[in-house]
């Protein structure tokens, strides 16, 4: 009835804390930008995480898309560099009347699949299967 006494989740602080390769956020409002953020975190590599602003129209009548669209502020018109940890995480962190939208924090870096031989190369899920023969001494080991 009164909410939780739990502080709220910050993804995006969360994110940029554990070091996430590719942290952004978008309103769903601004339907091409969102669009745009969640095409550049599929085409990087490794982890990205975009967090979605989205109203409730049902039950928040004063956090409306009207409110938000007053409060947003793009990160690449701003002058951010993402680039920049320790400036993804002060943005991320900032509380007052500006919600920050865009690629707050990206970094290029070798992936977990990039360091283990057996992910790298061709899909798990496209390599042949091995024989029997190949299998046998594995599953004696077992049995």
């Amino acid at each position: 009835p009164s909410g939780t006494p739990s502080a709220p989740l910050n993804p995006l602080a969360l994110a940029v804390a554990l070091d996430a390769p590719f942290v952004a956020q978008a309103f769903s409002g601004e339907i091409e930008h969102t669009a745009n953020l969640i095409a550049q975190a599929i085409q990087h590599r490794g982890f990205a995480l975009v967090n979605v602003l989205h109203p409730c129209p049902t039950w928040n009548r004063v956090q409306t898309f009207s409110w938000y669209e007053e409060r947003l502020v793009r990160l690449d018109e701003s002058g951010h560099d993402p680039r920049e940890r320790d400036l993804a995480f002060a943005v991320a962190t900032q509380r007052g009347e500006e919600i920050p939208i865009g690629v707050l924090y990206m970094a290029d870096r070798p992936t977990f699949a990039d360091g283990d031989p057996v992910l790298s190369g061709e899909p798990l899920g496209l390599r042949p299967l091995p024989t029997p023969e190949k299998m046998r001494p594995v599953l004696a080991q077992f049995v």
